[in-house]
């Protein structure tokens, strides 16, 4: 897993590369409470990757039920692959 410092202290965990931007999936903490942030960045015209509205930030003691969930919906959607 590659690991990247971000600018309010966490860290990318992911990168998952599209032709028009990437979804960054980072580890935050605020307030001694540790989040899970999935965003979604587009490429500007000047080519700077932006992060944009899109996404999700989750408290870390959900993430093992979404991961639950994930896994769920990845094995019914393997026939499709």
């Amino acid at each position: 897993m590659m690991t990247t410092a971000t600018n309010d202290g966490g860290r990318v965990v992911a990168i998952l590369t599209r032709p028009e931007g990437e979804i960054r999936i980072a580890e935050r903490e605020y307030m001694g409470t540790g989040f899970i942030d999935l965003r979604y960045f587009y490429k500007s015209d000047a080519g700077e990757l932006m992060p944009t509205k899109k996404g999700v930030t989750l408290r870390a003691f959900e993430l093992e039920k979404v991961a639950d969930i994930l896994r769920e919906l990845a094995a019914k959607e393997r026939q499709y692959l």
